[in-house]
């Protein structure tokens, strides 16, 4: 079966809509849009929806251009996704967002059990192989072996490897994940330059 909503408008607005009700108030809706470059055939989505208190007045929560491109708070997106204020992120062990493979990422952390604390990772080429592009980690928390708000950095050949260590009291290691000091390095130190 097929519904078919169709207008005759010639110009940028809306040739069919779904309207959804309560009491005589609109509460919600979804309306296709076209007339884009005088182009008639073109269109776009548009849904609807109305904040408790709100009357009969709805506002664009979501929309998809022409182009493809969602936009959640904008009507006008310039990339695939575009997304005008906060995101949230939930799982139950990590949240992620991968690039072309699941070898190359950014990886957002919620943080559980155990020493896996909320943490910024993110992974170079061939991740946890011998060619490892290494990682960032950022982390702000607790556990066993870091203190609030340290920021730990190394790389990853199937273990991480910090290399580089920021206290939360702003003491930094280089070969050392306790200084002791504003600076303390665990190796040889070579220094050049002109007198």
């Amino acid at each position: 079966a097929i519904i078919v909503l169709e207008g005759a408008r010639t110009s940028e607005n809306d040739t069919g809509q779904l309207v959804f009700r309560n009491s005589n108030d609109n509460v919600a809706g979804i309306k296709a849009y076209s007339g884009h470059s005088s182009n008639n055939d073109s269109g776009e989505l548009r849904f609807f929806v109305s904040a408790d208190g709100s009357g009969d007045v709805i506002s664009t929560a979501m929309t998809i251009d022409t182009n493809q491109r969602v936009g959640i708070g904008t009507t006008g997106p310039n990339e695939k996704l575009e997304v005008v204020g906060n995101i949230r992120l939930s799982n139950s062990t990590n949240s992620a967002i991968y690039q072309d493979s699941t070898s190359e990422f950014l990886r957002v952390s919620a943080g559980g059990s155990g020493n896996d604390t909320p943490r910024i990772e993110i992974f170079g080429k061939d991740y946890g192989g011998s060619n490892s592009g290494g990682d960032i980690i950022i982390i702000a928390g607790a556990d066993s072996n870091v203190q609030d708000g340290d920021i730990r950095m190394g790389h990853d050949k199937g273990a991480f490897s910090e290399a580089l260590t920021v206290k939360y009291s702003g003491n930094v290691g280089i070969g050392t994940t306790v200084p002791n000091s504003k600076l303390a390095v665990n190796g040889d130190i070579t220094l050049s330059g002109s007198a």
